[in-house]
């Protein structure tokens, strides 16, 4: 990984020659913004500090753990700023081997708390969920309830894409191989999509998935949660977005304003 030192920098520069600001810009989660390496870290504040102080929204989406000096800067900028917080499953124990390295359980609901005491607009998403390991009916209904007791009222969900790195990376973390077989199994009759954005990835059969977005739906009628299935994912579904950019920011916006409404920043890149 190659961390983009002069990413602040060249923020601040390009906000200062424009005429025309965007209104928000996206941190990719390819990236996430909130990686526990301290060239990362430096790099997303000094980036989000500047463009809020020049009057530009903050999205982003992350599985990381949120340093305190990030919420002390939200909670005193001017312009919104609205997070997803990724969590697909509250076994802590799972989560460790599907998401190396990532906050546990946990720190992500702690994250949730503290960015909404801070007045972020926060949404969970759960993605990727994993059919027949995190996508029973159970297990679903603790984490949609989990939601709601944070404050929680919208939930992005998404089952897991496989692509060439995405297999290889499992293949090469998780240990239990009847785990993976249980991961692997359903793809063998799966499709290849090709996403929004361009990017082709094999997908579980439609069948599988209307059933497990049917069964997340019943689930949150009676709590008060709004699920969005990510219609960037799933093409052959449903044509929906899952608000990946913060569907609370694009609304906290004026309609009025006809400046650049999204730019997508990336920190890292491969080495």
């Amino acid at each position: 990984m190659v961390v983009y030192g002069n990413t602040a920098e060249k923020v601040s520069k390009e906000l200062r020659r424009r005429r025309t600001k965007p209104r928000v810009v996206y941190f990719c989660p390819s990236c996430d913004a909130f990686q526990p390496v301290p060239e990362v870290l430096d790099q997303s504040y000094q980036s989000m500090k500047a463009l809020l102080e020049h009057g530009v929204g903050v999205a982003f989406a992350t599985k990381g753990t949120i340093p305190e000096r990030f919420i002390e800067l939200f909670e005193a900028g001017e312009r919104p700023v609205s997070a997803q917080v990724g969590m697909a499953s509250l076994d802590q124990g799972l989560t460790s081997i599907l998401e190396p390295g990532a906050a546990s359980v946990a720190q992500r609901i702690e994250n949730v708390r503290r960015l909404r005491n801070a007045g972020v607009a926060v949404a969970m998403r759960a993605d990727p969920m994993i059919h027949g390991v995190t996508d029973g009916e159970s297990e679903m209904n603790r984490l949609l309830e989990a939601c709601r007791d944070v404050g929680v009222t919208d939930v992005a969900a998404s089952y897991l894409f496989l692509r060439p790195a995405v297999r290889a990376g499992l293949r090469r973390g998780v240990r239990d191989r009847a785990l993976l077989r249980r991961i692997f199994e359903p793809y063998e009759r799966g499709e290849r999509l090709a996403m929004r954005g361009g990017a082709g990835a094999l997908a579980l059969p439609a069948r599988i998935r209307r059933e497990g977005f049917g069964r997340i739906e019943r689930l949150v009628s009676r709590m008060g949660v709004a699920v969005h299935v990510c219609g960037c994912k799933n093409p052959d579904l449903t044509d929906t977005r899952c608000h990946l950019a913060g569907v609370q920011l694009k609304e906290s916006i004026s309609a009025n304003d006809s400046s650049l409404p999204l730019l997508d920043l990336s920190l890292t890149g491969r080495s």
